[in-house]
């Protein structure tokens, strides 16, 4: 598992401001659930990661904090990311490697949505993180944000000059999006009929 947060890029840089990069943090504590899910099901998890200020109170043989722990070292996490059943994730460099390897791959708290056909194959689960209009609060359909060209932006500024606040995904969506991966990659996943038009739907917007 890996998650965004702004420790990196400040360790990485004290000089340079990276803050338009904010836009894609969230807690790691969103992922309790679904860890603690999968360590129930006997699986070993890794949280992948350069350095991190957030931890995940677990105690468990089969958890290790990577990012918070006295021996991390970027060739373990390089061997995980390239040997693992599973990957659960953000739109961070992490992805790419299991993306690569064409491992199963949830990628939580999702923003641009239009280059979602550009990645597209069979192992991915995507949940995105909602766009709120900060003025009149209400959220934004995926078609309003294609019409409002929010659909492919990188920097935090851009959405505080639109008035938009990007909420991150809640600790069930990514639970129950973690399950539904885990029943992908044991090929025992099936959609209803109205679940598949709604797809269409959406691949259709984008």
């Amino acid at each position: 598992v890996h998650n965004r947060d702004s420790e990196y890029l400040k360790k990485l840089n004290r000089i340079k401001n990276f803050s338009y990069h904010n836009y894609r943090d969230f807690d790691i504590l969103s992922y309790s659930k679904l860890v603690q899910y999968f360590l129930d099901k006997n699986y070993y998890v890794f949280r992948v990661g350069k350095t991190s200020d957030q931890y995940l109170s677990i105690k468990n043989d089969k958890y290790f904090d990577l990012p918070n722990h006295i021996y991390k070292n970027d060739i373990f996490d390089l061997y995980i990311l390239l040997n693992c059943k599973l990957f659960i994730g953000c739109d961070s460099g992490p992805w790419t490697i299991p993306y690569l390897n064409r491992k199963f791959i949830l990628k939580t708290n999702y923003t641009t949505i239009g280059i979602l056909e550009k990645m597209k194959h069979n192992n991915f689960v995507f949940i995105f993180k909602r766009f709120r209009d900060i003025k009149n609060r209400k959220l934004l359909s995926i078609r309003e944000i294609f019409q409002r060209k929010l659909d492919n932006v990188f920097n935090s500024e851009i959405f505080l000059k639109e008035k938009i606040e990007l909420i991150p995904n809640d600790e069930i969506t990514i639970f129950e999006a973690g399950k539904e991966l885990e029943k992908i990659e044991s090929d025992i996943f099936t959609e209803s009929n109205q679940e598949k038009e709604l797809q269409q739907k959406f691949w259709d917007l984008i």
